[in-house]
């Protein structure tokens, strides 16, 4: 299989997968920070390219079966593994759990679903859906239903992003609004001039570490 990388604009990419000599593979990373935008381009019977957009997968399904699974993951042998081989501080104040983009919502929904285990929380660009935080009071089994006891439970409660990713500057914005309507304190982080990209995140890293040991 050939790959081609083209630079189509100071903000997008197309990557270019030539997978046999009559169907190509389009994949778009456009610069405000989605995620990418597919296309199959298949040549017909006279020689002519069509496109066709392959169907979207169930996300909401797919998003909730996984980040079960990813809990159990955690819970039953992460936690119990690393205070097993190493000198570490037991107990929910001295451990933290954070996520990039999409881990940024399994951060969300694993964490806020276990507030026995973790009392900090960072979410990196963090990809918030739907109606997640649509009724924040009784969002993740009522973990916000007392702002004042989940205020004192939680050291960090952290947003990030890159400053060019715009739709997700706006999702970690909407969600601190809704968030501090019901009382709940956070705190949030602009990457100047990043995108959804190791450069937001290695800086959020570096912002929000530091916090945890305050």
């Amino acid at each position: 299989m050939t790959r081609y990388f083209l630079k189509v604009s100071a903000d997008s990419r197309v990557r270019i997968r030539l997978r046999a000599p009559d169907a190509i593979k389009v994949q778009v990373q456009g610069g405000d920070g989605l995620c990418p935008k597919r296309m199959d381009l298949v040549k017909d019977s006279a020689g002519n390219w069509n496109g066709i957009i392959p169907p979207a997968a169930p996300g909401p399904v797919r998003i909730n079966r996984g980040s079960e699974t990813l809990e159990q993951v955690y819970v039953k042998d992460i936690i119990p593994a690393i205070e097993s081989f190493y000198r570490v501080k037991p107990g929910r104040e001295n451990r933290a759990i954070a996520g990039l983009s999409m881990g940024g919502q399994q951060t969300m929904r694993i964490g806020l679903n276990h507030l026995e285990l973790f009392g900090s929380f960072g979410f990196f660009s963090a990809a918030i859906f739907g109606n997640m935080l649509a009724d924040p009071k009784t969002a993740f089994n009522g973990a916000f239903a007392n702002p004042m006891d989940f205020n004192s439970k939680v050291k960090v409660f952290w947003f990030g992003a890159g400053s060019e990713e715009t739709q997700f500057v706006k999702t970690a914005m909407d969600s601190r609004k809704k968030l501090s309507e019901a009382g709940i304190n956070s705190a949030f982080y602009e990457s100047k001039g990043t995108f959804h990209e190791w450069h937001t995140w290695r800086r959020c890293l570096n912002e929000f570490a530091p916090l945890l040991f305050k």
